[in-house]
């Protein structure tokens, strides 16, 4: 977890953090659905960090692909109140 700079609050402290969490997936389909898959993460308004993508044929007639994607997703929460 980051913390954002001073300059938020009224007392110079954040009001927000800055969370990340590491997302694995990975998918076995048609290309066009792969496809789509990541279109979708494209217009999702999220901030994504791709780590790692690999996207080979499988299959018999090899119409199947599989993606192996490792991502890292960023957003602001409100700043929790101490415990």
């Amino acid at each position: 977890m980051i913390r954002i700079a001073p300059g938020g609050g009224k007392n110079g402290k954040a009001k927000y953090e800055l969370r990340s969490q590491r997302v694995s997936l990975s998918v076995g389909e048609g290309l066009e659905q792969v496809k789509l898959l990541l279109k979708n993460l494209h217009v999702s308004q999220k901030l994504l960090h791709v780590e790692q993508l690999e996207l080979q044929p499988t299959g018999s007639n090899r119409k199947v692909v599989t993606l192996d994607l490792e991502l890292v997703v960023f957003g602001l929460t409100r700043k929790s109140q101490p415990l």
